[in-house]
């Protein structure tokens, strides 16, 4: 399986926010307490995306997986 990844664009929010919410609900499920307090939410993925800090993972043209990548403030 060949999988690329790229910048995400506006016209991904909504397969990103179904994965949120997935994961939302396998960590409520698993008695996980992170993403239950509203975030991540569509104002941060947009943000995310404007700031050129979200990636989608696609294969065959399906999102397999999303992350927020931030290096600013990163010194090396």
């Amino acid at each position: 399986m060949d999988i690329n990844i790229r910048l995400s664009e506006k016209k991904d929010i909504d397969d990103i926010m179904a994965a949120v919410k997935y994961a939302q609900e396998y960590f409520k499920n698993a008695g996980i307490d992170q993403w239950q307090d509203g975030y991540p939410n569509r104002e941060s993925i947009a943000s995310d995306i404007q700031k050129g800090e979200s990636y989608i993972f696609e294969s065959n043209g399906k999102m397999l997986a999303t992350a927020a990548i931030s290096f600013r403030g990163a010194t090396m």
